[in-house]
C-alpha cells in the first residue's frame, strides 16, 4: 500500500489517495472488490487504542489498485500519531503512519 496523506491537520477530511500493492511493488487489483469490503483501522501510538474508520472508500481504478478514503470528522478529530491498517476483502495490508497535527 503506497500513500501520500501524512501529515494532516486535525479536521482535514480531504480524501486519502491509496494505491494497493504487493510487497514486490506489483499492483493489487481491486477489480470485483466492493468499496464496502475495504476497511480502515487506526491505532494510536500514544494510548494504543484501536478505532475503526467511519469514512467512505471509493475505488478510483480497480485494475490499477487505486482508491480514495474519505475520512469522517471523527477519524481526524484528535492530534496524535497513528498506525493505519487497511483490510481489503479480508486481506490486511502493512501498517502505515498517519500523523494528525493541531493547527497553530
Amino acid at each position: 500500500m503506497s500513500d501520500d496523506y501524512s501529515p494532516r491537520f486535525v479536521g482535514d477530511t480531504r480524501p486519502f489517495p491509496v494505491t494497493f500493492t504487493y510487497h514486490d511493488g506489483s499492483v493489487y487489483s481491486l477489480v470485483g472488490v466492493a468499496s464496502t469490503a475495504i476497511t480502515l483501522k487506526m491505532r494510536s501510538r500514544t494510548s494504543g487504542a484501536v478505532t475503526s474508520g467511519t469514512g467512505v472508500w471509493t475505488i478510483v481504478n480497480g485494475s490499477e489498485g487505486t482508491a480514495n478514503y474519505q475520512p469522517s470528522s471523527a477519524d481526524v478529530s484528535t492530534a496524535d500519531l497513528f498506525d493505519i491498517e487497511v483490510i481489503v476483502a479480508g486481506t490486511p495490508f502493512d501498517f502505515k503512519p498517519l500523523e494528525l497535527i493541531a493547527p497553530f
